[in-house]
């Protein structure tokens, strides 16, 4: 209860110099606390403890009210990791700190009434003057200096301290703050004690508010010790700790009112109604206002004598926001935008709306809005600077009411700065389908953070680097270009650099042709405008890869017979190489297996067949292609001879000579054209530095390898020593083993794209026949193609047809030999059988008609078989034709089942009529032959229910 001492001090001093801070460390000591408040200095520093316990809760009782702003400005600071708060403090709750730092909670008696002009120093020095009243204190002094209530320590008008008995009053702690009189009665129902009433039971407030404490009175002193069981048992979900207490401790929680009665939100004509406590007594407060206006009053309440004013208030209600007095961006970096939260809230009791005016680079979103009372809004403060330089501006917030609230707002930008650790980076070689990968740094050297974006250089300058990489190589191929996009990669694409910080750009190269030669140029660019040039190149290889032989001559062979060489495919590189043979099929030569894979530092190999049907000279170029390479070329030819022809053999010199003829546009011919002599002599020469400039082959996997497949001689002598090579053949057998340095003629992507005779010396009119879908009980029409001879020579033509081979047999039907057509067989027979009659002898004669019997028996079982697999026939069988002349070859269609696709690829071969014997042509006018593909094809074939 506030005594004349007190009412004293409220006129003489208005404010009381003391604040309080929440939140300390349970550690702080005074001199911690001393620290904190540097530049204010604490007359008093009083730590709250709480059962003994330091509650985090101090008072610092401050020199002059002046110093109360320096002291309310640390509100919200931190002391070590902890949060502290400072806010203003009443002068009853420091006395009330006071006296329970002095009683520590054992109630020490009734205070008494103050004395008048006595002073006294409390335990940490701050002096007490005019007799200041004590609520709740350690025993107040009377006006004789003693204790009111007497007792063992008298003084004064029979001062002391009271001795009492056994108490019936328990002190509950930590209960509820919702737990009225009845829950605590009903909480001691398990109890064998009489209840406590209503009136025994004293919930203690703090201004209104519960603190969790009460004070219960019972019948008599055994009953409140037999309810001592309920301590620490459980109220709800709260831990309920119960102790003896004492009825002086009930009589110092005596008079206690609030502050003041403020009314909110009220309208007029409205009742209000609201509630004074004095402790434990509540009396009603009714308010009716009449008008919208502000309203106040003062009610008074009296206890033993002494009035205590309540002051009564009903202001108007109105908005007020509230908001952070400052945004600082600190120093950020320039041309980019940053964005900072501005948390504000309506803490009036009106709506209110606003509107924000602030000026750039500082920007507000949302511009305006509206706030119901209690609400809050998070609004977006963005900072764009266009230059490096300090900036600093207020955001003003204009109110409906015609308040103004004002944020400042203050930044500082920089431009960033960032550099490569080096200017370009070359890859190297690396082959196609492998990738090469490097690193460089990337630093920061600005002092604010980098955001950087890796992207390529613009096109006008990627275009005059592409033109100059083109007048440097004097005119290449255009191979040497800016590659695609795929081809370099830069990882991280985009990143963020601190200050002082550095990352790492992982460039990675993919080649994806061979031999490219690519480069380009990024540029790792800041939004500041910053741009850090990259230049990155690297070349393209595919794999290394050679031919044993790029010539395999199998000199003469007899028709009929087979000859075989083995070319070997070297891959030198370090990844595989898949290579596959341009060979359409159907020729005299065949290869075991055209297609294949050569694993890395490894060599494969595929044997090359030639098995010739008729005598004549027959020459490929074949294209072997690699994937990721460039293709090689492989020459293939040979001379085939019987009994009656023995064309002039072929070799690798005269294709040379023929090729370097036509390659410079003379004619297929040699002599013919105005400078035929001149040419011929030119193409001569040109095949015969060609042969010699190429060396003798060093492949470490030896050269072509030959195999003969009959070396069958005949009795005659004469069949022996026609069938025996000459000194010519010879030569042209070791021409296998000396591959051209230089090939003569279409080689690579040339030869594979234009074809091996650039001369077009023989024609076909249709390169594909298509006899659609037909049956094998009716037969389709021939189809003619048209073979047009562009010499001046007259030539034979012939197709060289392949069997067919049946696939739904096991292994497939073999093929027939590519021997003579039949009316050929019977030329070479009669031929053969004339000349065993000139030896002379009856059984001679005899011998060799059963000779001729059998080979006639043989030509027809040949004929029927040739004549059963061959679904394509071609007749007739050898075309002649004049120079300029034009032919027709028909193609017959017997397909031997039905409800199959058949295909096949016939070479047409054109030979000079005049080279069927060697003694009619010079050697130096030996020309090869000249070869054309026909594709010859049937949809499935239907049958009689198809049909």
């Amino acid at each position: 209860m506030a005594g004349p001492g007190m009412q004293q001090q409220e006129l003489s001093e208005r404010v009381f110099p003391c604040v309080k801070l929440r939140g300390l460390p349970f550690d702080v000591n005074e001199d911690e606390i001393r620290v904190f408040m540097e530049g204010i200095d604490p007359v008093d520093i009083l730590l709250v403890k709480r059962d003994g316990r330091f509650s985090g809760e101090a008072y610092c009782v401050l020199s002059s009210p002046a110093m109360i702003q320096a002291a309310l400005d640390k509100n919200k600071s931190y002391m070590g990791r902890r949060y502290v708060e400072v806010f203003k403090a009443k002068k009853l709750d420091y006395y009330k700190a006071v006296m329970g730092e002095m009683l520590d909670g054992t109630g020490m008696g009734r205070p008494g009434r103050p004395g008048a002009q006595q002073q006294m120093m409390m335990q940490h020095g701050y002096p007490m003057q005019h007799g200041y009243a004590m609520q709740q204190g350690y025993g107040g002094y009377g006006h004789q200096g003693g204790y009111a209530n007497g007792g063992v320590y008298g003084g004064g008008g029979g001062g002391g301290m009271r001795e009492e008995g056994p108490s019936n009053v328990l002190r509950l702690r930590g209960l509820p703050f919702s737990a009225g009189k009845d829950d605590i009665i009903r909480w001691f129902e398990d109890v064998q004690v009489t209840p406590p009433s209503q009136e025994g039971v004293h919930i203690i407030t703090d201004y209104g508010r519960p603190t969790g404490v009460a004070l219960v009175e019972f019948a008599s002193p055994q009953e409140a010790q037999a309810a001592m069981v309920k301590d620490k048992q459980m109220m709800g979900t709260r831990y309920i700790e119960v102790f003896l207490s004492s009825r002086d401790e009930l009589q110092r929680n005596g008079v206690e009112v609030p502050a003041q009665l403020v009314w909110s939100k009220w309208q007029p004509g409205g009742e209000y109604v609201k509630t004074i406590t004095v402790k434990n007594v509540s009396k009603r407060v009714v308010f009716r206002p009449l008008r919208a206006q502000a309203y106040s009053d003062t009610a008074v309440v009296t206890c033993d004598g002494v009035a205590i004013p309540v002051p009564l208030a009903a202001p108007l209600a109105a908005s007020r926001l509230q908001a952070p007095r400052a945004v600082d961006f600190g120093l950020v970096p320039a041309r980019e935008l940053l964005v900072r939260q501005l948390p504000i809230s309506n803490v009036g009791e009106a709506p209110l709306a606003f509107s924000w005016r602030v000026e750039a680079p500082f920007s507000l979103t949302p511009a305006a809005g509206r706030l119901a009372p209690g609400e809050g809004a998070l609004c977006q403060v963005a900072f764009a600077p266009e230059d490096a330089a300090a900036f600093a501006g207020t955001a003003a917030c204009e109110l409906d009411n015609g308040e103004v609230v004002e944020v400042n707002l203050s930044g500082a930008a920089k431009f960033p700065y960032l550099s490569l650790e080096c200017a370009s980076l070359d890859l190297g070689r690396v082959a196609v389908g492998r990738t090469s990968s490097a690193q460089l740094r990337v630093a920061n050297l600005s002092p604010v953070q980098a955001r950087f974006s890796v992207e390529p250089w613009d096109a006008a300058a990627m275009a005059g680097l592409v033109a100059a990489a083109g007048l440097a190589n004097g005119g290449s191929d255009g191979r040497e270009a800016d590659d695609e996009a795929g081809v370099f990669d830069v990882d991280p694409k985009e990143g963020t650099l601190g200050p002082g910080e550095y990352g790492v750009l992982t460039v990675t190269y993919a080649p994806q042709a061979s031999g490219a030669a690519s480069f380009r140029r990024f540029a790792v660019v800041t939004p500041g405008g910053n741009r850090a040039p990259l230049r990155v190149r690297g070349e393209a290889e595919g794999p290394r890869v050679t031919l044993s032989a790029r010539v395999l001559d199998f000199g003469s062979v007899r028709a009929g017979q087979e000859a075989s060489k083995v070319v070997y495919i070297e891959n030198a590189s370090e990844v595989a190489a898949a290579y596959e043979f341009r060979d359409d099929g159907g020729g005299v030569f065949e290869l075991s297996q055209p297609r294949g894979v050569v694993g890395p530092r490894s060599a494969g190999h595929t044997r090359v067949t030639f098995a010739p049907g008729l005598a004549a000279n027959y020459w490929r170029r074949l294209v072997c292609v690699f994937q990721d390479a460039a293709p090689i070329s492989l020459d293939v030819l040979g001379t085939a001879f019987d009994d009656k022809s023995r064309p002039p053999p072929l070799t690798y010199a005269h294709v040379c000579a023929y090729l370097a003829r036509t390659d410079a546009g003379g004619a297929p011919l040699p002599g013919e054209g105005p400078n035929g002599g001149a040419d011929a002599a030119t193409a001569a020469a040109a095949a015969a530095a060609a042969v010699a400039a190429a060396g003798r082959s060093a492949s470490p996997m030896g050269c072509a390898k030959s195999t003969s497949a009959s070396r069958s001689r005949s009795p005659a002598a004469a069949a022996a020593a026609a069938a025996a090579p000459g000194p010519a053949e010879e030569e042209g057998a070791a021409e296998q083993q000396r591959p051209a340095a230089q090939v003569v003629g279409p080689d690579g992507w040339r030869l594979l794209f234009d074809g091996q005779d650039p001369a077009r010396a023989l024609e076909l009119s249709d390169d594909v026949i298509d006899f659609g879908a037909c049956s094998r009980l009716s037969a389709a029409e021939p189809r003619a193609v048209s073979v047009t001879n562009r010499t001046g020579a007259k030539l034979s033509v012939f197709a060289c047809v392949p069997g067919w081979r049946d696939p739904s047999s096991p292994g497939g039907a073999p093929p027939p030999p590519r021997g003579p057509s039949p009316p050929r067989a019977r030329r070479v027979a009669g031929g053969a059988g004339a000349a065993a009659a000139g030896l002379g002898g009856t059984a001679a004669v005899q011998q060799q008609q059963q000779q001729q019997q059998q080979q006639q028996q043989q030509q027809q079982q040949q004929q029927q078989q040739q004549q059963q697999q061959q679904v394509f026939q071609v007749f007739p069988d050898i075309l002649e034709l004049q120079p300029g002349a034009s032919g027709t070859l028909r193609v017959a269609f017997r397909p031997p089942k039905d409800g199959q696709h058949y295909c096949c690829t016939v070479q047409v071969v054109g030979v000079v009529k005049g080279q069927r014997n060697f003694r009619l042509v010079p050697g130096d006018r030996v020309v090869p032959p000249w070869t054309r593909s026909l594709q010859l094809l049937s949809r499935r074939s239907l049958g009689r229910a198809a049909r």
